[in-house]
């Protein structure tokens, strides 16, 4: 008698899977687009083309040279959109990238990514987090299909020797002081951001537009997360926006972090998000950071004077721990 086997479980194959539905529920569009490019892409994108292979025998100078990022191809593409008149939309690509510097066995290491690209109007910016947040808000959705828990570390405060050859390649295209690393475990599997003006102006994309690049293979390396259960009050919940004028180089994840240890305790439940970061133009060294505050308590519903004490504290904390000022 034959014996019929289980077939195994593609895990590529599945997390691609979940990653394609997730962006597809939010509204972004996948493309699938050639891993050929030209020259004149890597100079649009402000990337090295020494990074690239070079096809012998291209079918045309267009297709004369291999990609080293996604968002070489979905660029174009929001490019070509625009010019015909589309305003918000987002697309995104899972693809395999080729980058010269990043072999294996005297062969390029073929790993597969998922990248997009957002455009948002600036008026509409007021109905929704800044750029950086909201490729974070994207990002944080294709990690949860997995429980995957990432910390995100500026760009700029980053040394360039810990960084993967498949992420530093496209390091160029970024604004440092509005890019973060996507940090799992120590070991860094993506980046978002905001594109540099000079290639939002090329591409037609909107001041407030982003991008994001993952590696999915990297990601299938780690463990995934155990999440602690917490109960949540069956009370109504309030909320509370504080906006901090602070030094540039305050990390906005461990102000919030401080908050939420705040609104915490055996009585109260509360969670914080960054909502925008604001660094003006002209070299200044402070930035204005804004959090939403959504808590609520145990025992009771929370009064107006209950709320008042909560934002005394959280100003007078972080005013004295971070060298900042409630605007």
């Amino acid at each position: 008698k034959k014996e019929i086997k289980a077939k195994r479980n593609n895990r590529i194959f599945d997390l691609k899977k979940k990653v394609r539905n997730e962006l597809s529920t939010l509204g972004l569009n996948e493309i699938l687009t050639y891993s050929f490019t030209s020259l004149n892409s890597f100079k649009n994108c402000n990337l090295n083309p020494d990074l690239a292979y070079r096809v012998k025998n291209a079918l045309s100078p267009e297709l004369s040279t291999m990609r080293i990022t996604l968002l070489q191809s979905i660029l174009e593409k929001m490019k070509s959109n625009r010019e015909r008149g589309f305003e918000e939309f987002g697309l995104f690509e899972i693809n395999i990238p080729h980058i010269k510097t990043y072999i294996e066995e005297n062969l390029p290491k073929e790993e597969w990514h998922v990248a997009s690209v957002i455009n948002t109007l600036e008026e509409s910016k007021g109905e929704r987090p800044s750029s950086y947040y909201l490729a974070k808000r994207y990002v944080e959705r294709i990690l949860s299909v997995g429980n995957w828990q990432a910390d995100y570390i500026l760009m700029a405060d980053s040394l360039e020797q810990d960084i993967p050859e498949d992420i530093k390649c496209m390091l160029g295209m970024f604004d440092a002081n509005v890019t973060a690393f996507v940090v799992i475990e120590k070991k860094i599997v993506g980046i978002l951001g905001e594109l540099k003006q000079s290639i939002k102006n090329g591409f037609k994309l909107e001041d407030s537009s982003c991008a994001f690049d993952i590696n999915l293979n990297r990601l299938l390396d780690i463990k995934s997360s155990i999440r602690e259960y917490k109960d949540v009050p069956i009370y109504p919940t309030y909320s509370l926006d504080f906006c901090f004028n602070t030094h540039r180089d305050s990390k906005s994840a461990e102000i919030a972090k401080r908050i939420e240890k705040i609104i915490n305790n055996q009585d109260l439940w509360g969670r914080v998000e960054c909502i925008d970061i604001f660094v003006p133009k002209g070299g200044e060294d402070r930035k204005k950071v804004t959090f939403r505050v959504v808590g609520s308590n145990y025992k009771k519903t929370v009064s107006e004077k209950d709320m008042q004490e909560i934002s005394k504290k959280v100003k007078n904390t972080v005013e004295k721990e971070f060298d900042a000022k409630l605007e």
